[in-house]
């Protein structure tokens, strides 16, 4: 907000918002929290995939709190479960929220912006049974942010498409690996609707694609057009086709493929494998290399480390 106030930081339909108003209004919906729910507070913000709905995440984060997205159409009972759950002040519509301001003399003290709190909560639908939350701390999601924006290069110069639902840890990377690199993120506001990918890769210069493999795959298969633009593909929650990478040079040329894979417990990713190239006898894409500051292990079912070739289970260290 400092060094580019008047850059576009989110853009989502025909509104966009730039870093210096993103900033101006998370404080004073910040302030709003403060004043109601004291510092530290756990907001439960309905997922709406809007500009809005960013401005009051950044909100919670500002008032030393953080925030737990929940789909607008799960059952009230349900939502109702997730914020008793989650010990939340309250469960909040973003729209409504945003619109909130305080006394401007309300501080916004940075003593309660503390590594060691958590940032989030991604609860599952828990459509068997009660859903379950995992909790992120704040320096746990910085790490992983950092190294995938320092790795990659990420900057100001980027065009990042938000494909995921907040309730998606993906999602979390989409709006704060941008506003951490004075990059801009779209929205898309339906993830079903082909048309909408096609109209936003076609309007804006997009550069970096994060999502599940089939959502991309989908993409490439149902598009004709050609994008130079697109340099990073970031693909990680499922098995990715051995064909995909090929099939994604056709249609952008300066894409590069990088497998993503780790736990939501990890902090959205934790082990990174970029596609190079696709050996013919490969059934699966390599696993790949941990992620800065994270480890990873195959050990038996006695917790010792398997030697090579044999199977064990995947410890996320």
């Amino acid at each position: 907000a400092e060094k580019t106030p008047d850059k576009t930081a989110v853009v989502c339909g025909d509104k966009s918002i730039t870093y210096s108003e993103l900033n101006k209004k998370s404080d004073e919906v910040c302030r709003y929290l403060i004043e109601k729910y004291g510092y530290k507070p756990c907001i439960v913000l309905e997922a709406e995939k809007s500009i809005e709905n960013i401005i009051c995440m950044l909100a919670c984060l500002k008032a030393g709190g953080s925030y737990v997205p929940v789909e607008p159409m799960w059952p009230s009972a349900r939502k109702e479960y997730v914020s008793k759950n989650a010990n939340a002040a309250a469960i909040l519509e973003p729209t409504e929220l945003a619109l909130k301001t305080a006394d401007s003399s309300v501080a916004i003290d940075q003593k309660y912006w503390n590594p060691d709190s958590m940032a989030y909560a991604i609860y599952t639908s828990g459509s068997t049974g009660n859903p379950k939350g995992v909790a992120i701390a704040q320096y746990a999601v910085c790490n992983t942010i950092l190294d995938i924006n320092r790795k990659f290069n990420v900057g100001e110069n980027d065009v990042i498409i938000g494909i995921s639902s907040f309730c998606f840890d993906l999602s979390v990377y989409d709006v704060f690996g941008t506003l951490c690199s004075g990059a801009s993120c779209v929205i898309l506001k339906n993830r079903t609707n082909l048309d909408e990918y096609s109209e936003i890769m076609q309007k804006y210069p997009v550069t970096i694609w994060n999502s599940v493999p089939q959502i991309f795959q989908l993409y490439i298969d149902n598009t004709e057009s050609k994008s130079n633009s697109l340099r990073l593909a970031l693909l990680s929650g499922d098995w990715i086709p051995v064909d995909l990478p090929k099939k994604a040079k056709d249609t952008f040329e300066n894409v590069d493929i990088i497998s993503l894979g780790g736990a939501t417990e990890g902090s959205i990713w934790s082990i990174y494998y970029p596609i190079k190239s696709v050996n013919n006898e490969w059934t699966s894409i390599p696993y790949g290399y941990p992620l800065a500051n994270h480890s990873m292990h195959i050990l038996d079912f006695k917790g010792r480390h398997c030697p090579v070739g044999v199977n064990g289970e995947i410890y996320i260290g």
